[in-house]
């Protein structure tokens, strides 16, 4: 690789991830994950928003029959939400 392609790389890299330390950032990161998390709670799931880091923010998702919803089962197709809700979360 190109040695001037390799320090613009980490020049974003380190913008980047400083970037996410500003409150506004962290801030706007926050509230679309929390938005998955409502959308989610919405189609019958338990939801929590963790903050691993500045801009770092976790859904995760629980309840019965999730993985059998999403992908499906033997008896029936899949409805796909999480993908749905996800979608609806990153809309400007």
């Amino acid at each position: 690789m190109n040695r001037a392609l390799q320090l613009t790389g980490a020049d974003l890299v380190r913008a980047v991830g400083s970037a996410a330390a500003l409150p506004a950032v962290d801030a706007a990161v926050r509230g679309r994950a929390e938005k998955a998390a409502a959308d989610l709670a919405r189609a019958g799931t338990a939801t929590r928003v963790l903050k691993r880091g500045d801009g770092d923010y976790l859904v995760t998702v629980s309840g019965s029959g999730v993985f059998a919803r999403e992908f499906g089962a033997v008896d029936k197709p899949a409805e796909p939400f999480v993908a749905a809700a996800l979608a609806r979360a990153v809309k400007p």
